[in-house]
């Protein structure tokens, strides 16, 4: 079975189940017994909870469902009416069915209530497209058709008829429905509720440009089902008895009630469930800001950077030429850097932002504060200051690191970005540095990824964004994946913003790792002449602890063997698949075949 389709099986299922449950309530409030205004009242109230979270449209649609149905049994009623000969030729005592009971006002009251509280709850939404607003309007007709259907179907006296006669209108209306949603596409694969990220081709037809979902087919079919189950299970449970064969009908009657009981419960447990969940989004993350706050800096840093001229390319192999005026406005930078770096830095959250907090401008500005900082190093190493040139280099690769510390999922661009904060230009004078230099590389680059925050804490922040930026319905994707969607994916187009983060966290973190490494065998090779055999040789004097390899599933060390005059050292990357150190090609990158991540490879791109 294909990944995506597990949330689509358990959508279906909580369509099915949700339009079913209201629409059973709704039977029970219109066709069966009297005092209608208070069972329909006690139906309206039963979705009310939705309303603290603002999902108007959902509780519309099951408002104007319930008032279809009304229709539909008032409509059946006047047929009974039109015919009392035939009624009282059976017997004054025989019991009425279940879409026959008589016409009173009290029908037109529960209608109009009904009616005024779904108004009630549409005025509330926001102007939609009329994608939107025909969605909730057709599910709500297929939700009313389905249970329609399931109930006359248990009713109907020549049921041989009424069998194919349902299931041609539902699989008719369930195309027809099917053709123009835009729920499960705007659920599965595009960018939220209500759809707006649309092309003026499929704006005012069926969602052609996305993958078919050709659920609603089935979904009225499906409601039909359930509906006559529990409407046969409903006669049954209320059967007369009489003195002949009360035995009988009493356990006839007390089995259809358990059964009826344990129907209902399995029908409910889902949107139920789905309800509770739905009216408790996640809290807000407990954090203080800090004040003062070294990310203020870091903004000031990258307006100065912004104004100067550091787009350079291959900034780390530039002669001294091309570096010495870059280098000079650089200093203004680093000073900003030095200060922000002694305080806390963390990015500012605001939940209330339609965006994320930081945004592309800030972004690119803030990479040119790195460019900045490269410049200042540079030219350190071809002056021959490697000390100077190691101290800026380090900062940069901390900068990289605390600049996207409490920033959300979609500054994935920065976090992708930082894995060359500092790190390249290191790389390229590694051979050239001292035992004490490299010692302090080490160290640093140890402090630096342990004081990172972890990915859980990302994509909480996002998982709160996203539920108050999008609503219900971004908390509905999210139950959707915590359910049915295996770890490190996502629905719709907050994939790709996952996935963005999700890499660049971990490609930082393995650049990181692996340049420690690195360092580390540079030390072992300069006192013992030659390569160790194992990384575990290096503890505890070279490196604290082997580092755990951040792409393997199994939090397996990184990769390690000698060869013949030198090494393998590699990260297993993004597959998760141990390729025994053979780099992904260039070529490969735009067909994501990806292979094991080397150092060599990654700083020559």
């Amino acid at each position: 079975m294909p990944d995506w389709y597990r949330p689509y099986l358990l959508l279906v299922a909580l369509m099915v189940t949700s339009l079913a449950s209201m629409g059973a309530l709704a039977l029970w409030a219109t066709a069966f017994g009297g005092r209608r205004l208070a069972r329909v009242a006690i139906v309206l109230l039963i979705p009310a909870p939705l309303l603290f979270r603002q999902a108007y449209d959902l509780y519309a649609l099951f408002a104007m469902q319930t008032a279809l149905i009304a229709v539909g049994v008032a409509l059946t009623r006047g047929n009974a009416l039109r015919g009392p000969r035939e009624r009282t030729s059976v017997g004054a005592n025989a019991p009425l069915s279940p879409l026959a009971p008589r016409f009173s006002l009290t029908t037109l009251l529960v209608l109009t209530a009904a009616i005024a509280v779904g108004l009630t709850a549409v005025i509330q939404l926001p102007k939609w497209e009329n994608l939107a607003w025909r969605t909730v309007l057709l599910s709500a007709v297929g939700g009313a058709t389905g249970t329609l259907a399931g109930a006359w179907l248990c009713s109907a006296k020549r049921r041989w008829l009424a069998a194919p006669a349902a299931l041609i209108v539902c699989i008719a209306l369930g195309t027809f429905v099917s053709s123009l949603d835009w729920f499960f596409e705007a659920t599965l694969q595009i960018a939220g509720w209500p759809p707006r990220f649309l092309t003026p081709a499929s704006f005012m037809g069926s969602p052609a440009n996305y993958d078919d979902y050709d659920a609603w087919v089935f979904i009225p079919l499906a409601i039909a089902l359930v509906t006559s189950i529990l409407t046969f299970l409903w006669r049954e449970a209320n059967l007369r008895t009489s003195d002949g064969i009360a035995s009988t009908r009493r356990r006839r009657r007390n089995g259809a009630r358990g059964a009826l009981v344990a129907f209902a419960l399995i029908i409910a447990g889902l949107p139920l469930a789905a309800l509770i969940a739905l009216v408790r989004p996640a809290p807000l993350p407990k954090l203080v800001m800090p004040v003062p706050n070294g990310h203020h800096d870091f903004l000031r840093a990258a307006i100065v950077a912004a104004a100067g001229d550091f787009n350079v390319s291959d900034i780390d192999n530039a002669s001294i030429d091309r570096v010495s005026p870059l280098a000079a406005g650089a200093d203004a930078i680093d000073a900003l850097i030095v200060s922000a770096l002694d305080k806390p830095c963390y990015v500012p959250t605001n939940y209330g932002l339609p965006r994320a907090t930081l945004s592309q401008e800030q972004v690119n500005d803030l990479y040119a504060v790195e460019l900045a900082l490269s410049a200042k190093a540079r030219l350190a190493v071809l002056e021959g200051r490697l000390d100077d040139a190691v101290d800026v280099y380090l900062r940069a690769a901390e900068f990289g690191f605390a600049a996207s510390r409490g920033a959300m999922v979609h500054e994935g661009a920065l976090l992708r970005a930082r894995s060359s904060f500092g790190t390249r230009g290191l790389y390229a004078i590694r051979t050239r540095l001292s035992d004490e230099q490299l010692a302090k590389c080490v160290e640093r680059f140890y402090a630096i990824s342990a004081s990172d925050e972890s990915m859980d804490e990302v994509l909480y922040r996002h998982r709160v964004w996203s539920e108050r930026r999008h609503g219900w319905h971004g908390h509905l994707k999210f139950l959707l994946e915590t359910i049915a969607v295996r770890d490190g994916d996502a629905l719709g187009s907050d994939y790709w913003h996952r996935e963005t983060f999700r890499h660049g966290y971990l490609w930082s973190h393995a650049i990181t790792r692996l340049l420690t490494c690195e360092f580390a065998l540079a030390r072992y090779h300069r006192k013992f002449g030659k390569w160790p055999e194992t990384l575990a040789a290096l503890v505890p004097k070279y490196l604290p602890a082997v580092p755990i390899d951040p792409y393997s599933p199994t939090a397996d060390e990184l990769k390690y063997r000698t060869t013949e005059d030198s090494y393998l050292l590699y990260s297993i990357h993004r597959d998760g698949v141990d390729h025994h150190g053979r780099p992904t090609h260039p070529a490969e990158w735009d067909v994501k075949k990806f292979r094991d991540l080397r150092l060599d490879h990654a700083f020559s791109k």
